[in-house]
């Protein structure tokens, strides 16, 4: 009985969402912010952030354009490191539903490395990686992504570069979650009006 229930509860997790709020992230793009650079970043003293807008071109097809920038100074007696990150993805959506469910689809990316002390240095690093993902909304506002993937370098970069976690090479997953703000704004402001216009009457 437990087992049957178990069941249930699973396949209503990943059915319903097919036909609830069904476009509620469609029609257009999804900009977000990556906090993976900032955790290199703050890793090795410094800062960073990436930023991510992925936007649609068929409603089983997306684009989506990355940028990344960290400072970094690992150590007192280490060069300032200073990385710009550019890449692309095509993504894939089999089931047709708009940029949601399973994805599948290969990147490419370039990063710029360099350091700036007694010796200026600049390295230039190529990368692609094959990917697969699944997208699943939540109620009008929230979507949760996992991914995984196979990232190669085309050139390989040194060792310290690989010890301080700079570039990423091999197998890759990321768990995210996705803020539909757009949605979440006109939420919070529509219960506000209606506060207002509540207050109002009263007074009234």
């Amino acid at each position: 009985m437990k087992s049957l229930r178990r069941l249930l509860l699973t396949l209503t997790f990943l059915v319903l969402p097919f036909f609830a709020h069904a476009n509620a992230f469609d029609g257009a793009g999804i900009f977000s912010l990556d906090a993976r650079y900032l955790g290199i970043a703050l890793k090795n003293n410094g800062w960073g952030l990436g930023l991510a807008y992925e936007f649609p071109i068929k409603t089983f097809a997306s684009f989506k354009g990355l940028f990344s920038h960290m400072t970094l100074m690992p150590s007192e007696e280490q060069d300032w490191i200073t990385t710009v990150g550019i890449g692309m993805e095509g993504r894939l959506y089999p089931f047709n539903h708009g940029m949601r469910f399973l994805y599948l689809g290969m990147g490419m990316g370039t990063d710029f490395i360099m350091f700036t002390g007694a010796e200026d240095l600049n390295y230039t690093y190529i990368n692609c990686c094959p990917f697969a993902g699944w997208k699943q909304n939540f109620f009008d506002f929230v979507m949760l992504e996992g991914r995984f993937g196979y990232r190669i370098m085309l050139s390989q970069p040194n060792e310290f570069i690989l010890d301080h976690g700079i570039v990423s090479h091999g197998l890759e997953y990321s768990l995210t979650v996705q803020l539909n703000i757009k949605k979440i704004l006109k939420l919070i402001f529509s219960r506000k009006s209606e506060s207002e216009s509540f207050t109002k009457e009263v007074i009234l």
